[in-house]
């Protein structure tokens, strides 16, 4: 379980839900789950936490939590409705499943999902890479090799366009991912995973083409349910996936470089030159250890700019206007 900083840990919504008897199953990063009474499904809230280098900061991006659960349930009941799936229903439809005190609650419609119980999630992430940035260039830069293990490509460079999408699973843990080697990754859980992603990338790659936007890379999960995957959490969202405008990639690939992007990067930035009792950056911080963790709870909002904030929380609106259109 991740560490859930104290000034994000409960909400209005969250106490509301928990005095209407629902149990929280789980508190992730960002979302929370809660067990219904009907049999098979369980309601999902996504909140406004942010993590990145896999911390939960101590501050909210305001409207983030709806934008990640109307995009997602987008793209689960619309271009990806031929992939099994978790969704079952959001917005007021929601209210059908659940108790009468949380029933006609706007706030709830706006960043909830009800979704089909899995229970068996599959223990890697599914990470798919169209374009060499982020960690996948700096492997290929400081290690001279392609993310794991690929067959090495000579002369690229920062931003550039792979020759084709690669499927560059990761380990799924509250630390940090590392990367798992696409033959060892074959060999242990076969092919599927990796037929269905690609595909899967293939159609949100389209849709997102046609209006002028870019999916860089992306990271999704699956489950096992009654013996066979179907895609669940979130999809093609800024929080999993890395977005560029055309223009601003053409641009930036002029110079040998990755465009900014529409997503968190910023937040990244920002995360990576916080001073914390470790050592520069989130990414120094051991969780375990309650002096950070009430570093977390007390003084790490003080060292968020504000302007960081809102940036974050205009970037994830505009890109779920323009993908959602």
């Amino acid at each position: 379980m991740p560490y859930i900083p104290l000034p994000v840990r409960e909400t209005e919504l969250s106490r509301k839900i928990a005095a209407a008897g629902l149990h929280r199953s789980h508190q992730g990063k960002v979302r929370d789950s809660y067990s219904l009474d009907e049999p098979g499904l369980r309601l999902i809230v996504t909140t406004d936490r942010i993590s990145t280098d896999d911390i939960v900061w101590s501050v909210l991006i305001p409207g983030k939590g709806k934008v990640l659960n109307n995009m997602s349930a987008f793209w689960f009941n619309g271009p990806l409705s031929g992939t099994p799936n978790h969704f079952v229903a959001t917005g007021a439809d929601v209210d059908e499943h659940l108790p009468g005190a949380l029933r006609g609650d706007e706030d709830l419609h706006s960043r909830s999902m009800i979704v089909k119980e899995y229970h068996t999630v599959q223990p890697f992430e599914a990470v798919v890479r169209n374009y060499l940035t982020g960690s996948g260039w700096r492997t290929y830069r400081d290690e001279h090799k392609m993310p794991c293990d690929h067959p090495f490509i000579n002369g690229l460079y920062d931003g550039i366009r792979l020759p084709r999408p690669l499927f560059t699973p990761t380990t799924k843990s509250d630390v940090h991912d590392q990367p798992i080697p696409i033959d060892q990754f074959r060999r242990q859980f076969g092919a599927t995973a990796e037929r269905l992603s690609l595909d899967v990338f293939k159609i949100a790659s389209k849709h997102a083409e046609r209006r002028r936007i870019i999916i860089a890379d992306t990271k999704m999960e699956w489950a096992v349910v009654n013996g066979a995957l179907i895609l669940v959490d979130e999809v093609f969202t800024p929080d999993s996936s890395r977005f560029w405008r055309f223009a601003a990639w053409q641009e930036a690939e002029a110079e040998k470089r990755s465009p900014a992007g529409m997503d968190k990067e910023k937040m990244r930035v920002v995360g990576r030159d916080i001073p914390t009792p470790a050592g520069k950056g989130l990414g120094s911080l051991d969780l375990i250890d309650p002096v950070h963790q009430k570093w977390m709870d007390e003084e790490m909002a003080a060292h968020v700019p504000q302007d960081s904030i809102a940036e974050t929380s205009a970037t994830y609106e505009e890109i779920g206007q323009l993908i959602m259109s």
